[in-house]
């Protein structure tokens, strides 16, 4: 009689394609919706100077009282 050996585990299988978490994370609606927004501002941050090149703290006060120009 001859004794074969039986394995005690499966071999590892990888799975190709997106991690586990990145997987579960695709399926919850809300939280795609939520990394979006988080995103959005994250670049809207990174990118601020140029979306509103002014200074938020110089004022004109010399042309506090003049009426709507061309210039502003």
């Amino acid at each position: 009689m001859a004794a074969t050996a039986t394995p005690l585990r499966r071999p590892a299988v990888r799975r190709s394609g997106a991690p586990a978490w990145a997987r579960r994370l695709s399926r919850n609606k809300l939280a795609v919706v939520g990394g979006a927004v988080v995103l959005l501002v994250v670049l809207a941050a990174v990118f601020a100077p140029l979306i509103a090149p002014h200074s938020p703290y110089q004022q004109y006060t010399t042309d506090q009282l003049v009426g709507p120009s061309a210039t502003y």
